[in-house]
């Protein structure tokens, strides 16, 4: 199941949230587009934060990378120029894009 947010320009009834069906959709029953996109953090700038903070530690850094690799990424849905959170079963994910567009996850 998907859940997202309204932005203010989508309505005219006021609903503030919209949660997409888990069954698969047909194009006659869903029809309109999505663009979703990766959560960037801009503010990082280093392709291996995880080993930056944790380089001489082996077993929180393994830890820390096995965690990472077991978590899906953060979306959010694009309209125009404004984003709304866009979550997958229910939580948001930790994986991010730095600032070079890699996927990164913050230790």
């Amino acid at each position: 199941m998907a859940t997202t947010t309204v932005l203010e320009s989508e309505t005219i009834t006021g609903v503030q949230q919209v949660t997409l069906p888990e069954s698969a959709n047909t194009a006659a029953k869903f029809t309109l587009p999505i663009q979703i996109a990766v959560v960037q953090e801009a503010s990082v700038t280093s392709d291996t934060p995880i080993t930056d903070k944790m380089a001489k530690d082996l077993p929180a850094w393994g830890a820390a990378v096995s965690a990472c690799l077991k978590d899906k990424p953060a979306f959010v849905r694009v309209v125009d120029d404004q984003t709304a959170p866009f979550m997958v079963g229910g939580s948001e994910g930790k994986i991010r894009l730095n600032a070079n567009n890699k996927p990164i996850c913050a230790s």
